[in-house]
Order: C-alpha cells, then sequence, then structure tokens
C-alpha cells in the first residue's frame, strides 16, 4: 500500500510536529498527570505486563546489554534491544531522527536452553 501525500490534514508523513519531544532533560509538556521518580519522566523502556506483575526496561540499559533475562512470574522472559529504529519524536525529518532501537520480548527458555 502507498500512501498519498494528499491527506487532508494540514501535517504531512515523515514530519514531526513535536521536535525533540522525546529528550529526556525536557519536561513532558503533553503529560498532565503525577510523575514517577525512579526514571526520568520521557525515559523510553520496554515494558511488560504478566497477570499482576510489571516491569521496565530502560532502553539505554537494553542497548547496552542487547538481551536481560528476567523473572516474571512463569516463566522467565528475555529481553531483546536491536537497533536500527528511528525516534519518531527527534528531528523535523524522521529520517533524521536518532537511532533508538527496538525491542521484542520472548519465553526466556526455547527447547530447554536459555535465551541469550
Amino acid at each position: 500500500m502507498v500512501l498519498p501525500r494528499d491527506t487532508g490534514f494540514s501535517r504531512s508523513y515523515g514530519r514531526n510536529p513535536y521536535v525533540g519531544y522525546d529528550r529526556v532533560d525536557q519536561p513532558p509538556f503533553l503529560f498532565d498527570g503525577d510523575q514517577d521518580d525512579r526514571l526520568l519522566s520521557k525515559e523510553s523502556v520496554a515494558t511488560i505486563d504478566i497477570g499482576d506483575v510489571s516491569a521496565a526496561f530502560p532502553l539505554p540499559v537494553l542497548e547496552t546489554e542487547l538481551v536481560v533475562n528476567y523473572p516474571i512470574n512463569e516463566p522467565d522472559v528475555a529481553v531483546f534491544f536491536k537497533p536500527g529504529t528511528v525516534s519518531a519524536l527527534d528531528k523535523t525529518l524522521i529520517v533524521d531522527a536518532k537511532d533508538i532501537g527496538a525491542t521484542g520480548v520472548f519465553d526466556a527458555y526455547l527447547d530447554g536452553e536459555t535465551l541469550t
């Protein structure tokens, strides 16, 4: 499918109206609630909710470790990080934005072996 550039709206595809919004050193101007002080307000995280247990993994940690195995209920999970995805909120043109990577979460075991 090819998306037409004439969207009927004043904003075009591939352009960010909120340049720099994901900068962690700036306050979140689009958020009007209580802020949790365990991480910076706009720290990018991968989240997991399994049953009544939740966990958040900061992307800078995942970027360094690449794979994190974590016990959350049964079975444990493996959180993977891979570079190559850009931020939609960094630059005016998304194609010029910083690489923030992508994550995937899986059962930590496959055929009796721990994923690493």
